[in-house]
């Protein structure tokens, strides 16, 4: 029985060589990551809260960049978003890559659910959530109603 349709993971681009910043760690020694907006919420934004969001609060620009000149991660979106894997080349083996790190080191929600790399494809280079179908983690479009 499916219970729970969560889009809490996504892909982001970002400059080859950029570091998403951080402040400070957690007691288990995890890196504390400073959560940043993708910079498409900005055509959210109603003009009299564009003051909201400074460049300091978004994902650097990647705009005219060549996929060369970019890389890509796997981001958590609970908050405003945080790396929840490394940074990868932005082409073709890049990104099978990170769907095989992703597969075997992340998880798609909380701590304990784990997707297998089909799944995870789905979430990051499709239009899918994932969800909790029959005790396992799939992907569903995210184009789903019912």
């Amino acid at each position: 029985m499916s219970f729970a349709m969560m889009c809490q993971r996504e892909l982001r681009v970002f400059p080859k060589g950029w570091v998403h910043p951080f402040n400070g760690t957690y007691i288990t020694g995890g890196v504390r990551h400073v959560g940043l907006s993708g910079r498409d919420i900005l055509q959210y934004v109603e003009p009299e809260d564009e003051d909201r969001y400074t460049e300091d609060d978004l994902m650097p620009a990647v705009d005219g960049l060549s996929e060369e000149e970019t890389e890509i991660a796997a981001y958590e979106t609970v908050s405003e978003g945080t790396p929840i894997s490394p940074a990868f080349p932005n082409t073709p083996e890049g990104r099978f890559e990170l769907v095989k790190w992703c597969e075997a080191n992340a998880s798609v929600f909380g701590t304990d659910h784990k997707a297998d790399g089909e799944t995870w494809a789905g979430i990051l280079f499709g239009n899918g959530c994932a969800m909790i179908e029959d005790g396992r983690v799939v992907v569903m479009s995210a184009s789903f109603t019912e």
